[in-house]
């Protein structure tokens, strides 16, 4: 008799959640758009039925990413005129902001996980109430490496809809370049109150709890006998109630009830089994009680003429007293072929069983009859209900928008500086000279950046730049300038260069400045990957507008065109190198449509006695660095189309724009806004 009351609790929670369309509640787990929580679902439609929606962390990602939540994300990452870097973040928990058809999506997704009750489908939320769980121990984190290099802690309570908070870096922190690039992520933790609901509600007469308890004896009695001398275990009663909810078992008992009967089981625990074992009359008695009561069932029942019964009786004190389960087992199904009325007075009499399978010493347990004694003879009902603290963590690790908060802070910038959103070089360079009449020392910074001439002349006297801070005394001008690349040896229309001008100023720091950069000197190297069917005759190297003309080298085994040792002082210059090519094809090779491909590519066509010869000029467009007493090379590769013959740097070096070179001095600029 080990199974058989496990198997009668078994069979007694399955038929009170089947037979009469009722279900365990159960709080499946949902994560939908970004938004988690947990629904309390139940089939009593009059209990308060809640779908909990955690409250959301939201960082500087982008816009839409969270399902339509009204967010404007764009509010989330600042950039100072300072130069700070402002990352907020937002913790928000208010229904309002949910996506639009929210609980229908968290149906279908509770559906998909595997929570599929019968009857349920996307609307079967649509009564539920949405609420968010109070939070508390809410504390917010950046990390930056697996380090936490800010922390805020928002205290212990947690009432506003919408909370931004905000974690801001200046440009002398060690860990601007990290955040700056978005190598960094947000994380919120915080405790939120889980609350377990364990609930039984019945409403039923007295004539069907009585067939409630038939029925599920005779179902313990089929499984037993169909399980044959193998015993079947269920260790707790918890774990039989988890069977149940997720519908493993099948049953063939049948129901004759009233259709008033509405049971309710919610996630039992150990006080709600308790009472439904009271409510059914099920009761622990001794072996020696259960003994004596089948004897005086066995002397009722042969008194009465009931012989089956009678006989049953006996035939089960003979088992029990010899520890023979498989006896027990037939007894029973025996027992099950009775009245109804035997079914009870042999469960009111006692059976024995074992708590589980490791188990070495035997329970008895009987079943009595019991009335329903509340207010109302056809209805019972209790709750418990428990609330434990879980912890909560959330991060966000991805922030696309950062780059579009950058980029958007840099327009504004680039049409305050240069009056375009597109400015030409001339109007860099036009910028670049107001910044030194002013004494604007970020847009000079700035317009150096983006491809300005630190060299650059103004129209009247060809003074330079350098020239000009220093006859203007402006010493952090003339020092941005000589670490930008500014050469003091340029000359204006008089013979008049920055030393001559620094060695008769008054200042003392101008001198000592000028002093330092005077003997600078640096050269860099270009090398060109050509398709070895063409030939460079020569490039044209504008470098901020110095114009120099080069027969590069040719090395066959790399089939590279190279200019060595371009002197020049150490600058960031804008470079523009025309670089004219071209190839031989002969008579008999060539043909009209290999013609007409050669000149719808830009080259021009020349024939002679050796064939035709195609020649063309390319373009390269860069911003290149030359080190103060050093060498560098710069490495361009032209790839050949066979198809429509276009000729194309694979680096997009061939179209008109200056990429700037980040160098220490000019890592800031980006985000000196300040006039």
């Amino acid at each position: 008799m080990k199974k058989e009351l496990h198997l009668f609790y078994l069979i007694l929670f399955f038929t009170l959640s089947q037979s009469y369309s009722c279900r365990a509640a159960e709080f499946p787990w949902f994560n939908i758009k970004g938004f988690e929580g947990w629904v309390e679902y139940t089939t009593n439609i009059s209990a308060e039925r809640r779908i909990n929606v955690l409250p959301k962390l939201f960082g500087p990602s982008g816009i839409g990413e969270f399902g339509g939540a009204n967010v404007d994300m764009s509010k989330l990452i600042s950039i100072k005129s300072n130069g700070d870097l402002v990352i907020k973040y937002l913790v928000l928990s208010s229904p309002s902001k949910l996506p639009a058809n929210f609980k229908e999506d968290v149906a279908r997704s509770i559906i998909q996980s595997g929570f599929n009750p019968t009857g349920f489908n996307a609307n079967s939320l649509h009564d539920y109430q949405i609420v968010i769980p109070k939070i508390t121990n809410i504390v917010a984190t950046l990390i930056v490496d697996g380090v936490a290099v800010r922390t805020a802690s928002l205290g212990n309570t947690f009432t506003s809809s919408e909370f931004i908070g905000e974690f801001r870096f200046n440009q002398d922190d060690d860990n601007y370049a990290a955040i700056y690039n978005g190598d960094f992520k947000i994380v919120l933790e915080y405790k939120f109150p889980y609350q377990n609901f364990s609930s039984l509600s019945l409403k039923l007469s007295q004539s069907s709890l009585t067939n409630i308890k038939v029925d599920v004896f005779r179902e313990v009695i089929r499984k037993a006998k169909s399980s044959g001398s193998k015993m079947w275990f269920i260790d707790t009663r918890k774990q039989t109630i988890k069977t149940i909810e997720k519908e493993r078992i099948s049953t063939t008992a049948s129901s004759t009830f009233s259709s008033n009967v509405d049971i309710v089981l919610r996630d039992p625990d150990e006080t709600i089994l308790a009472q439904l074992e009271s409510l059914l009359g099920y009761q622990q008695i001794s072996k020696a009680e259960l003994l004596n009561r089948h004897q005086q069932l066995q002397t009722i029942a042969l008194a009465s003429g009931n012989l089956k019964l009678g006989e049953l009786s006996e035939k089960y004190i003979k088992a029990l007293n010899s520890n023979d389960e498989p006896g027990q087992i037939d007894i029973l199904a025996s027992l099950a072929a009775l009245q109804k009325g035997d079914i009870l007075s042999f469960f009111a009499s006692g059976v024995s069983v074992m708590q589980n399978s490791s188990s070495t010493n035997y329970t008895y347990t009987a079943s009595v009859e019991t009335s329903i004694n509340t207010e109302s003879s056809d209805f019972y009902t209790t709750t418990v209900i428990k609330t434990i603290d879980y912890n909560y963590h959330v991060e966000i690790t991805d922030f696309p928008y950062l780059k579009f908060a950058i980029q958007n802070a840099e327009n504004t910038k680039i049409v305050e500086v240069f009056g375009s959103p597109t400015p030409s070089i001339l109007q860099i360079n036009d910028a670049l000279l107001n910044s030194v009449e002013t004494n604007n020392l970020i847009n000079l910074k700035y317009s150096i950046l983006k491809g300005g001439d630190p060299n650059f002349r103004e129209p009247v006297d060809y003074n330079p730049l350098l020239n000009i801070a220093i006859l203007r005394n402006r010493a952090k001008l003339v020092s941005e300038l000589l670490i930008s690349g500014a050469n003091p040896n340029l000359d204006n229309r008089h013979g008049e260069n920055a030393i001559l001008l620094a060695e008769n100023s008054a200042n003392l720091e101008i001198k000592t400045l000028v002093s330092n950069y005077k003997n600078r000197s640096g050269v860099t190297n270009l090398k060109i990957n050509l398709d070895n069917r063409f030939s460079i005759s020569d490039i044209s190297l504008n470098l901020n507008g110095r114009v120099v003309g080069y027969k590069p080298k040719y090395d066959p085994e790399k089939f590279t065109w190279s200019i060595e040792n371009i002197k020049e002082y150490p600058a960031l210059y804008n470079m523009n190198a025309i670089i004219t090519i071209w190839t031989i094809v002969k008579p008999e090779q060539n043909n009209q449509i290999q013609h007409n491909k050669f000149i719808s590519a830009g080259f021009i066509s020349n024939y002679s006695n050796s064939g035709y010869t195609y020649t063309k000029q390319l373009t390269l467009f860069d911003r290149i660095k030359i080190i103060n007493g050093g060498s560098n090379t710069y490495n361009y590769q032209f790839y050949f189309d066979p198809i429509n013959f276009s000729m194309t740097e694979i680096n997009g070096k061939s179209a008109d724009a200056y990429k700037p070179v980040q160098n220490p001095p000019l890592s800031d600029v980006m985000f000196n806004f300040e006039k």
